[in-house]
């Protein structure tokens, strides 16, 4: 039977893996969020969801094991190499999320800006240039007058 802290380190490797996904995945995203393809984006989106969720299952499964590490093993100072691995695979992505999170936001300002500028050309062209107004005199000639 397989030891606590083997099963406890398979579980690290995998969660390992699944966060350098999720690392390729940001990095996707924020090139195309570079591009401003947001059909991309979304799908990108969407399996970045499916890869956090299964990284919860990992921790979830990961924190019965917690308590039966033995700390006087090989394997124990493997476990706290990966671990530091993954916390710095963690901030890494964290630093790309807050990039493309603030790439996102300057583009929809962007794009609230144009949309208002719409609006502005709009409400000139229709009370302004195309604007019909009352026509007090001119359109009939009294031909009674002047006779």
């Amino acid at each position: 039977m397989e030891s606590k802290n083997n099963q406890y380190l398979n579980l690290l490797i995998q969660k390992m893996n699944l966060l350098e996904q999720m690392a390729d995945n940001t990095n996707d995203q924020a090139a195309a969020i570079a591009n401003s393809d947001q059909s991309l984006l979304a799908s990108l989106l969407e399996g970045r969801q499916i890869l956090m969720d299964q990284i919860d299952v990992i921790d979830n499964v990961m924190t019965e094991y917690q308590s039966g590490i033995r700390h006087d093993t090989e394997e124990y100072m493997e476990i706290c190499g990966i671990k530091e691995r993954i916390q710095s695979k963690l901030k890494e992505i964290y630093v790309i999320d807050q990039e493309n999170i603030d790439k996102l936001k300057k583009q929809k300002r962007e794009a609230e800006q144009s949309i208002h500028q719409m609006n502005i050309g709009k409400k000139a062209l229709t009370e302004g240039y195309f604007k019909s107004g009352i026509q007090a005199y001119g359109y009939f000639f009294d031909k009674k007058i002047g006779k």
